[in-house]
Order: structure tokens, then C-alpha cells, then sequence
């Protein structure tokens, strides 16, 4: 009986640490999704975010790349759709450039 107890009580303090192990390293667009999010609380202050997604990367030959990121919001009950690109260096890992669009939301 103390065996199985001692055996349940290990496996309860395993079990915690190697969850976080498996979590591995934030994902690589996380520095400019961060600063995404920002920019729409920003540019839009009372709305609330509905959606988040992460389209892609999109790299250029000179170390360049854009991160596009589709925000879903309701402002006033009207949704729209804010798109965020984020220009950066792979080198360097700066920010470049930023770019908001705006688009009415079209449910399917």
C-alpha cells in the first residue's frame, strides 16, 4: 500500500514538469504577433478582438521577411477585419516596417 502511494505521489510531480518540456520554444512569429496585437488595441481602443490568426511568412531573398497576421474585431457591433503586416530583418530581427489594412468582415 505504501508502495502505490509513494509510486501515485512520483508520478503526480513528474507529470507537471514534463508537460512544460514538451511546450517547446515560442513560435518564431510570436515577437511580432505581440506587437500586432498592440498596434489594434492602439488604432482601435474599445473594440474587442473576436479573432486572431496567423497567416504566414513570407521571406525575400535579401534576409526581409513579413509576418501577416488577420484580426477579427467588433466596433460598435460592426466586425471588421484588420490585416497586419510586419516587415523585419531575419538578420537582425528589427522591426521595419507596419502595415494596417482594414476590410469589412464578409461571413460565409
Amino acid at each position: 500500500m505504501k508502495k502505490t502511494l509513494l509510486a501515485l505521489l512520483v508520478l503526480m510531480l513528474l507529470l507537471p514538469a514534463a508537460g512544460k518540456a514538451s511546450e517547446g520554444p515560442p513560435p518564431h512569429y510570436e515577437k511580432y504577433g505581440n506587437i500586432a496585437i498592440a498596434v489594434v488595441r492602439t488604432d482601435y481602443p474599445g473594440t474587442s478582438v473576436t479573432d486572431y490568426e496567423f497567416l504566414g511568412r513570407k521571406k525575400s531573398g535579401n534576409g526581409i521577411a513579413v509576418d501577416s497576421f488577420l484580426f477579427l474585431i467588433k466596433d460598435k457591433g460592426i466586425e471588421k477585419n484588420v490585416l497586419i503586416k510586419a516587415e523585419h530583418s531575419l538578420i537582425s530581427q528589427n522591426l521595419i516596417s507596419l502595415y494596417v489594412t482594414e476590410a469589412p468582415f464578409n461571413q460565409k
